[in-house]
């Protein structure tokens, strides 16, 4: 696959980055876990700094865009933590673009839903505000981290509501990618999302 250079289509601008959401603690990020080892994506944005582990298991891999963390939501942004000549999909993972997604219509976007509580509870448990990567200074603190998972989630469950006829819900990992147009192959696992408690949508946008 050729993902790089100006003989591609004028779509490919948006076309080439696949954003992704879920609130903290919405097991998002082992969603896109379970997705990078596809051959079509462009992981050099990887690396150990760029991790972060929890009983052994991975839990962050890659860049992330939101306040304070590494890299702010913004179009500019997204290619800057990704080699240059670097081929393949890019993804774009934020918490804060669950409630600015009417802004973001014109691309392909993944988006991951867990019931408000289970998010606090899963994230506290994973490390809180003791994760070292990314930085979640931003939500400050308990309550207000709760808070933002209420409104992001709110946000998704809005989106998915009012672009219904654009949205699909898949149920594993080879589903998604299957519905992204993107290759299976090194994908090593079928993960069932249910099983993680965890629903996946991915909305398409009308060209």
């Amino acid at each position: 696959m050729n993902t790089s250079g100006t003989e591609l289509d004028p779509k490919w601008n948006e076309s080439r980055y696949i954003l992704f959401t879920g609130a903290p603690g919405s097991r998002w990020s082992g969603v896109a876990n379970s997705i990078y080892g596809s051959e079509d994506f462009d992981t050099s944005d990887q690396s150990s700094d760029r991790s972060y582990n929890h009983n052994k298991s991975q839990l962050h891999s890659g860049s992330y865009f939101d306040p304070r963390m590494e890299f702010p939501l913004s179009k500019s942004s997204f290619d800057l933590p990704f080699a240059p000549d670097a081929e393949g999909y890019r993804l774009i993972k934020s918490h804060t673009l669950a409630t600015k997604l009417n802004s973001y219509r014109r691309y392909r976007i993944v988006l991951v839903y867990r019931n408000d509580y289970e998010c606090w509870r899963w994230w506290n448990e994973a490390g809180g505000f003791n994760i070292k990567y990314p930085n979640y200074s931003w939500y400050m603190n308990q309550k207000n981290m709760f808070a933002q998972i209420q409104l992001q989630n709110s946000g998704i469950m809005k989106f998915i509501y009012n672009q219904k006829d654009n949205i699909k819900e898949v149920k594993d990992n080879i589903s998604l990618l299957d519905a992204l147009g993107m290759s299976t192959i090194g994908v090593e696992f079928v993960e069932e999302y249910e099983k993680k408690d965890v629903k996946v949508y991915i909305y398409e946008p009308t060209l």
